[in-house]
């Protein structure tokens, strides 16, 4: 059973002072603070004097425990020494049960595994090796994993069989190995999905060597031929996850020497295929490459790779691109904290948060483990969707003075294992900032370059000189203290600019120029997170879009030294270390109140956002139930840091590493030990942050004498949203009611103009988020409760303008007549209550109005509650956002111009009432004449109520625009004669569950209307000895396809139609009338007759057999092409069949 984890509230008090003059302080400061409560998440473990660990049995245990079926957890076969006893051996009559040599063995590498020995290969092929009885319970099995070698002078195949089945569920390739002693073994994999593989059943191994087999296809029962097999382990991989399985070129690079590449300069190349859970088709991609990546990553045994494909695919719906991302989370054993650090990230709003989905990782048919496909940071447009100066438009000027404005994607430090040094550097600043896109190769415009560096370089200066230039807030400039990341050194190294250069506007600061709100929500996810690659090494991100100011992120790299993920012992929870690393965030602390002010707000934002994350059910435990049978079949093959020394390979490199819990225990190291463990570290961490700013720093900072109210924006000015930046003095007074703050009108700027546009006047955001008009002398300050608190805050006041010709909204409608949305009971442990969580609603996304480029300021909306509704459970509006916590029934008001429309809100706690979102289906085919439209229909099972958030979750893509293409919304349009496939992908379900529909446009009839006219015919597959033909040649039946055409026939090639055929293709299957065979034989003498042939080429991996004279032929001798393995077989056949007058390549 998995350790429950219950988080319960964390000390509540409210935060004094800004957060980031706490983070100044030496850790020293905060030795014998009182930590508060926390829920504490348990671990198992062991006693300390028990110090014998095995890495590898406690996953296998805690599978086990949680009851995962037997057929997912690894079966070491040494455990079955036994084997004889269920095995089936085929006796010929009269023939004794024979002697097998079977023993348990260590290989080269310390792993066990039965050793069959000196078993002649005609026995072995009459005999089923039993390999345990294997449990798949509910779960569907996707893949099959075998460690297993043969000697190597045992050329065979292998077949694998459920209980007495004589038809194979799965073919595999067992390695071959010189090594006496028995190398290491490889975790080589099948697919198996096909076999909808469920219940209980006993495996069983049957290996049949090629002299094993007459002519006929009979086994041999003695070959006098001895061999050897090594077993070591079996297991399947539950069917959940998707696949990426690689099949790479072997012209070109192997993975070994991917691998050995020490700065990524090796490549291979070939295909891609993606296996999705639910799909029937799975989807091929052609690759330009795959190569390694990373930098300290790189150094360990599970590695991390490149993917780029030859076009843009959008893979997962992650979005059209040809680069991805496939992270190993070799350091990380929750295989988590990146996707968890990224949904932080994307829940504080940070712009081009990567996405990524959990595979399961094969390539060459060998199973890499449980890895992280993601999105790769790079410029485009989905990705950092900024303009990619790399990809001007024709006639655009790469020096021209907007241009230059934007489209650079900014790394600090750069990669230390791959840079060779030659990247463009920011030079202005006493930061090491890398100019990652655009790369300037030779063929980039030297003048196009020249004005974006200095450009860039100028822009970094004048940020880099507003903040220095900042008077720090005591009055006294401390001595600067050098770092290990900035020093004297550096700030002497930066280059000197000519002030004048620069070109500052009168009055601006640095946040005209520098985005805030990401520069702190980035100091703030490094900061917390204790993330030691921060700042440094290529893995911080900084990005600047055209005419716009500089921002921060996308945030990367967090699976190594972030979270306290190498240290079970460690209770590092507590200090802060970024403040002098994060550019300028040390200066804008100690000379910008405003600033300080606003990254304790910041903090306010972050910590429920980390409280909800690490919560029962919450966002960590979905991911981590999400992820786990991936992860139970990494760990079944692959090493973790915790598990071993730095680049192990396996289980069997070293020992195995004994690791220690805080209090000195020995620590149990399984998947929900870490998920827990990295709870705790968070939560530790939250009541650290809390009460280190309110013990060190007090109360400061509160308003006149005995007023239980506090400032946390600017207290004296307002900004106001001009051009540059104004700051306009704000008037208070304290009033019988209250503190009023207002600016007088002669202190108002003066109306500012934009050609095209008529200024409206001077609005600000009031606390539902509704815009107001400003009129000098009314209150300006804004309230908000916080904690039992009333703080005051200025809100920025902005220009709002209205283009000339400026289309006002027509027409509003709601997508829906009601809306249902689904709100979570949860159960508060340390206040033994339940409750509600609150949930978001974007009511822009309950309408459509017209015209589209409509002014959204002339929308407005509200929210109603019914009379006899219960007005504790929560509802409140700010701007074009609703907040609801519990059930409840609400009407939606839309006001635009003189106009409302409502509707309903239905509020739900029952999930049950709720469509499963798993099972939906739609038409399998759709008939279609040209010029014609279909809607398609998403249907569901049990046809409940649909959330509102899952409304527009569907995608679509067609396989062929110019037959059938399909809308944003589903409707199909037939454009010309033919077939096409839609794609339907619902993203409301666990993997983007994807549904085919197979359109036809035209005459052609479906599938579907073949059966009903035909549904009263009982149609007889051919049988054995009948004629078949198809556009090139005559066959033969050897074996009968199935009626019901799902199993495929044999045939045989007898002759060509056509005797004056120059070109013939044999491929390895043909379709006639709608039954499939598989071509395995040229008959006797099936080209002796084609005299003017030239070029016969046989497709597929298997060789058909060749008849009697099946090519012999006078004069210009046939090439015969095949496969660049079958040469040596295809001669040696034609050979044995006496054919003439032929060559092979």
């Amino acid at each position: 059973m998995r350790l429950k984890s219950k988080f319960g509230k964390l000390t509540t008090k409210a935060t004094a002072i800004a957060l980031a003059f706490v983070m100044t302080i030496p850790t020293a400061a905060f030795a014998n603070v009182d930590f508060g409560e926390y829920s504490e998440y348990p671990y198992t473990g062991m006693p300390e004097d028990d110090i014998t660990v095995d890495n590898l049995q406690s996953v296998l245990d805690e599978a086990i425990e949680r009851g995962v079926p037997n057929a997912f957890i690894r079966h070491n076969l040494s455990e079955n020494l036994d084997i004889l006893a269920d095995s089936k051996i085929d006796l010929n009559d009269g023939e004794k049960l024979p002697s097998i040599k079977i023993s348990d063995v260590e290989n080269s590498a310390g792993m066990h595994g039965l050793e069959i020995k000196k078993i002649d290969t005609g026995l072995l092929a009459r005999t089923k090796l039993y390999l345990g009885e294997y449990d798949f319970g509910k779960l569907e099995a996707s893949r099959l994993v075998y460690n297993m070698l043969a000697k190597k002078n045992l050329k065979a195949k292998a077949y694998l069989y459920l209980d007495d089945s004589e038809d194979a569920f799965a073919e595999i390739k067992i390695k071959r190995s010189g090594d006496s002693d028995w190398e290491k073994t490889k975790a080589y994999t099948v697919d198996v999905r096909g076999e909808n593989l469920s219940g209980s059943h006993k495996v069983y191994l049957k290996v049949v060597a090629n002299e094993a087999v007459d002519n006929e296809g009979k086994i041999i029962a003695k070959t006098g031929v001895n061999t050897n097999l090594f077993l070591e382990s079996l297991f399947f991989i539950e069917g959940s996850t998707p696949v990426l399985d690689f099949d790479l070129d072997s012209d070109f690079a192997s993975m070994d020497a991917v691998n050995a590449s020490e700065n990524h300069t090796v490549e291979s190349t070939g295909d891609m295929i993606t296996e999705i859970p639910g799909v029937d088709n799975d989807q091929k991609y052609e690759l330009d490459y795959i190569r390694g990546r990373g930098n300290s990553t790189w150094k360990a045994s599970k590695k991390p790779y490149k993917v780029k494909l030859n076009k843009k695919a959008d893979l997962f719906g992650m979005g059209a691109n040809k680069h991805w991302i496939l992270l190993a989370n070799y350091y990380d054993y929750t295989l988590l904290r990146n996707r968890f650090t990224f949904e932080i990230a994307k829940e504080l709003g940070l712009n081009y948060t990567p996405e990524s989905v959990c595979v399961n990782l094969v390539i060459n048919g060998e199973y890499y483990g449980s890895y992280q496909l993601c999105e790769q940071i790079r410029v485009g447009e989905s990705r950092v969707d900024i303009d990619d100066l790399e990809e001007l438009e024709e006639g655009e000027d790469p020096a021209d003075p907007e241009i230059v404005t934007g489209g650079y994607l900014i790394n600090m430090g750069g990669s230390w294992l791959t840079s060779d040094g030659s990247e463009e550097r920011i030079t202005t600043t006493p930061y090491d900032f890398v100019i990652e896109s655009p790369e300037y190769d030779a063929d980039y415009s030297e003048k196009g370059k020249e004005a974006q560096l200095k450009y860039i370089n100028n822009y970094f200066a004048i940020i880099n000189k507003l903040i220095s230039d900042l008077e720090p807030i005591e009055s006294e400039e401390e001595e600067f203290e050098p770092t290990a990341f900035t020093t004297k050194d550096a700030l002497d190294d930066a280059e000197e600019v000519d002030e004048e250069e620069l070109d500052i506007p009168d009055g601006a600061t640095w946040r005209d120029y520098m985005d805030e709100q990401s520069l702190i929500d980035y100091y703030l996810i490094q900061e917390f997170s204790l993330n030691g690659d921060a700042y440094y090494g290529g893995s911080t991100y900084l990005y600047k879009p055209r005419n716009g100011k500089l921002f921060w992120g996308p945030v990367w790299d967090f699976d190594f030294v972030a979270w306290n993920a190498t240290e079970t012992e460690a209770d590092n929870f507590d200090g802060y270390g970024l403040t002098n690393r994060a550019p300028w965030v040390s200066k804008l602390l100690s000379s910008d109140e405003q600033f300080a002010k606003n990254v304790e707000n910041r903090w306010k934002v972050l910590k429920p956002i980390l409280e909800e994350m690490i919560s029962e059910g919450g966002k960590l435990d979905q991911f981590a139930e999400e992820t786990y049978m991936s992860a139970l079949a990494n760990y079944q093959v692959k090493r973790s840091i915790l598990m071993g020394d730095y680049e192990d390979s396996d289980y069997a490199e070293s020992g195995e590493r004994v690791n220690f819990d805080p209090e000195g225990n020995v620590y149990t190291l399984n998947y929900f030990n870490e998920i827990n463990r990295l709870k705790d570290f968070v939560a530790k961490r939250i009541v650290f942050c809390d009460e280190t700013i309110d013990d060190v720093l007090g109360n400061a900072g509160s308003f006149g004498e005995g007023a239980n109210a506090r400032f946390f924006l600017n207290e004296e000015d307002c900004f106001m949203d001009v051009d540059p930046y104004a700051e306009i003095p704000v008037v208070m007074e304290v009033r019988e009611n209250g503190i009023y703050g207002y600016i007088n009108e002669e202190d108002m700027p003066e109306a500012p103009e934009r050609d095209g546009y008529e200024f409206k006047g001077w609005y600000y955001r009031d606390e539902t988020g509704n815009y107001v008009k400003y009129v000098p002398g009314d209150n300006i300050f804004l309230t908000e409760e916080w904690e039992g608190q009333l703080f005051y805050y200025i809100p920025s006041i902005f220009a709002q303008y209205k283009e000339i010709g400026a289309k006002e909204v027509e027409k509003v409608e709601f997508l829906a007549d009601t809306f249902y949305h689904y709100v979570e009971k949860r159960y508060d442990s340390y206040y033994e209550e339940d409750y509600y969580a609150y949930n978001e609603i974007n009511l822009l996304d309950l309408i459509k109005y017209e015209p589209i480029d409509a002014l959204l300021e002339d929308i407005s909306f509200k929210v109603e509650k019914d009379e006899n509704a219960d007005e504790s459970v929560y509802a409140n509006i700010y701007g074009y956002y609703l907040e609801v916590g519990g059930p409840q029934e609400l009407t939606i008001i839309v006001k635009y111009g003189d106009k409302e429309i409502s509707t309903k809100l239905v509020v739900i706690d029952d999930k049950s009432k709720f469509v499963d979102e798993e099972k939906y289906s739609v038409d399998k085919e759709i008939n279609l004449k040209v010029g014609e439209t279909k809607k398609i229909e998403v249907k569901y099972e049990d046809g409940k109520y649909r959330d509102y958030t899952n409304l527009d979750s569907y995608s679509y893509a067609s396989s062929d625009e110019s037959v059938a293409s399909v809308s944003r919304d589903g409707v199909i349009t037939a454009k010309a004669d033919g077939e096409a496939s839609i794609v339907v992908v619902n993203h409301a379900t666990y993997n983007n569950k994807a549904k085919i529909i197979k359109v036809t446009v035209g005459n052609k009839k479906t599938e579907e209307a073949k059966k009903d006219e035909k549904k009263s015919e009982a149609t007889k597959a051919p049988a054995v000895g009948t004629t078949l033909k198809d556009k090139t040649y005559k066959f033969k039946v050897t074996k009968a396809a199935s009626d019901d055409k799902k199993v495929a026939g044999e045939v045989k090639i007898t002759g060509l139609l056509k005797k004056n055929t120059k070109k013939a293709v044999i491929k390895s299957t043909v379709t006639i009338d709608g039954y499939k065979y598989n071509v395995t034989e040229i008959g006797a003498k099936a080209f002796a007759k084609a005299k003017k042939l030239t070029k016969v080429t046989i497709k597929g991996n298997k060789l058909p057999k060749i008849g009697k004279k099946a090519f012999f032929k006078k004069g210009k001798k046939v090439t015969i092409k095949v496969n660049k393995k079958l040469v040596k077989k295809a001669k040696k056949a034609l050979k044995k069949a006496k054919c003439k007058g032929y060559k092979v390549k």
